[in-house]
């Protein structure tokens, strides 16, 4: 067996363990270490339709690379659904969601990849919550 084979029989492994109903759930701080390809996913809504939600998409982007994480900025002018299917697949643990009714109250929408709903919270506080469920996890 090629190393090929090995590395994707140990994947699907792995995978199956965590037994995902919509994609994998790779955790980033437990189970297997750092195999999520990223720690975050910044998801836009409508984001080519407004150039202010662009920015503030943008500079949460750089500011969560700021912190050292491995982020997952979502620009392909998808719908939200497409969008959180792809995210979802691809196992990335946690989600924020940014939409122009979101930035006018100064919210952005969390969800991790194992939680079953959706929590919306100040934007500042993004950053801290995720640090903390990398503590946490």
């Amino acid at each position: 067996m090629t190393a090929e084979q090995e590395l994707r029989r140990l994947l699907d492994l792995m995978a199956k363990l965590r037994d995902p109903r919509d994609g994998c759930a790779w955790d980033r701080a437990q189970d297997f270490g750092s195999i999520a390809p990223f720690t975050i996913a910044i998801a836009p809504i409508h984001m080519h339709k407004s150039a202010t939600l662009r920015a503030a998409a943008e500079a949460l982007y750089v500011r969560l690379k700021a912190e050292g994480l491995d982020v997952l900025f979502y620009d392909r002018n998808e719908r939200p659904g497409v969008m959180f299917a792809d995210l979802e697949l691809i196992g990335i643990p946690h989600r924020l969601v940014l939409g122009d009714r979101g930035l006018e109250r100064g919210t952005v929408e969390y969800k991790g990849r194992t939680d079953e709903t959706a929590q919306d919270l100040p934007l500042e506080d993004a950053i801290a919550l995720i640090k903390n469920q990398l503590l946490a996890g």
